[in-house]
């Protein structure tokens, strides 16, 4: 059986990009500490998980690109998840993906020097990925990856606010509505007696 990420949406905690004797591929680093892999390269990957969650990476991006003021490589989120990017790999040919995603939630820290492009990322689940940055780097990929937590928060928080604003009026609306049924009904029952009376009186 192929194994793809679909499969494991919500147990995914990180992406690396992989070479094997088929090409490229994607492994899968999920909350119970298995690994897996998904034959597909990084961007058909990524491709398949933002659909599960209708997300428009492009769109996203542009998004994040303005509100971090951050060119190249940025983080991405599916609801609430923030996933950071990381160099997880050297490139043989010029065209392969190099950074693979760590969900920020499951980032325990960051193991490195500051000169040397070696450090590492140490997950929750008690594993580690080797990385090929320097740790300032890494250390700035997390930064842009909390702003974006913190963001989505108060979108949430805004949103939840605007509900709880939108609520009375909601019920008064719902009320007004019953009201006017009501006096439509009322209505409705008063034109019928008087046609009933109309009609005895023309009977006499």
């Amino acid at each position: 059986m192929k194994v793809k990420v679909e499969q494991f949406r919500d147990e995914v905690i990180a992406l690396r990009p992989v070479y094997t004797d088929r090409g490229n591929a994607t492994e899968m680093w999920l909350n119970s500490g298995e690994i897996l892999l998904d034959m597909r390269g990084m961007k058909a990957v990524l491709s398949a998980l933002a659909g599960i969650y209708a997300v428009d990476l492009k769109t996203q991006h542009k998004q994040l690109r303005e509100f971090l003021n951050h060119g190249g490589i940025l983080p991405f989120y599916l609801g609430r998840r923030v996933f950071i990017p990381l160099k997880m790999r050297q490139a043989i040919t010029e065209n392969d993906v190099v950074y693979g995603y760590v969900d920020l939630d499951y980032v325990k820290g960051l193991d490195g020097e500051k000169k040397e492009r070696n450090c590492w990322v140490r997950l929750k689940t008690g594993q580690a990925i080797h990385l090929y940055s320097n740790i300032t780097t890494a250390v700035s990929s997390r930064h842009r990856g909390e702003k974006v937590a913190e963001w989505l928060k108060g979108e949430q928080a805004g949103k939840e606010e605007e509900i709880k604003v939108m609520e009375p009026l909601l019920k008064l609306v719902q009320s007004l509505q019953l009201i006017a049924e009501r006096l439509e009904r009322l209505d409705l029952a008063i034109a019928e007696d008087e046609g009933e009376y109309t009609h005895l009186s023309c009977g006499e």
